[in-house]
């Protein structure tokens, strides 16, 4: 699934969690491990899989810095996660399937996201093809998670000019069907000669509310352009 939610620059300091939970965050040693499971049947790719360790996505806990002033600690702690993913081929579209559960990070989570891409091949007798891109996104992680999509839709297209260049264009808006608010999202990357990659990235964020976590990236408008040079 296209993931277009960036990282929160001015959260709002949210309680405090209990004294045990914030022993398990003070642990310097834990157990992790992980497996997977992948197959396909005919024209459906699917896996699964269990995560134990600790989370990648800390907890934020309000507090203040040595000066008084109130800050947001991050809090890594320890949980189980399961998941699941599919993939259904049919001649030019992809039906996606993404979902997980977990636990042991507050309140028990579940997360759903349904996609679809249709593809358009050769377009005005060229060797381009544009994608049609729709997905729905559920979560109930409950709005004080600031990258949560408890109720959103994403719309898109994709343009890839299949050249020597690898041109690609990703444009799409994410609505949130809940609460107002959506945001808008381009990518756009390619090549030129030999050494030379460029990446394009902008993100436009407008019309979040309280008490949606994600008022917060109302002005955190940004365009980023990435220039490598490869040796």
């Amino acid at each position: 699934m296209h993931g277009c939610i960036a990282g929160l620059h001015s959260l709002q300091p949210v309680p405090a969690p209990t004294k045990g939970r914030l022993t398990r965050c003070s642990r310097r040693v834990a157990t992790a491990f992980a497996v997977r499971w992948a197959h396909f049947f005919g024209p459906v790719d699917a896996g699964c899989y269990h995560f134990y360790g600790t989370s990648r996505q800390p907890t934020l806990i309000a507090g203040v810095d040595p000066l008084g002033r109130p800050v947001l600690a991050p809090c890594y702690e320890l949980m189980h996660q399961v998941g699941l993913d599919a993939q259904l081929t049919q001649a030019a579209r992809l039906w996606k399937l993404e979902g997980l559960y977990r636990s042991g990070q507050g309140d028990d989570t579940l997360a759903v996201s349904l996609g679809v891409e249709h593809t358009l091949v050769g377009v005005m007798s060229t060797a381009a093809d544009f994608g049609l891109l729709a997905e729905y996104h559920f979560d109930t992680s409950g709005s004080g998670n600031a990258l949560h999509l408890a109720d959103d839709w994403f719309v898109g297209v994709r343009l890839s000019a299949n050249d020597v260049q690898s041109s690609e264009l990703l444009i799409g808006v994410l609505v949130d069907h809940s609460e107002p608010g959506y945001s808008f999202n381009l990518e756009a990357s390619g090549r030129w000669g030999s050494s030379w990659t460029a990446e394009l990235e902008a993100r436009v964020f407008n019309d979040y509310k309280a008490p949606d976590q994600r008022v917060g990236l109302n002005g955190d408008d940004h365009v980023q352009l990435t220039v490598l040079r490869h040796f």
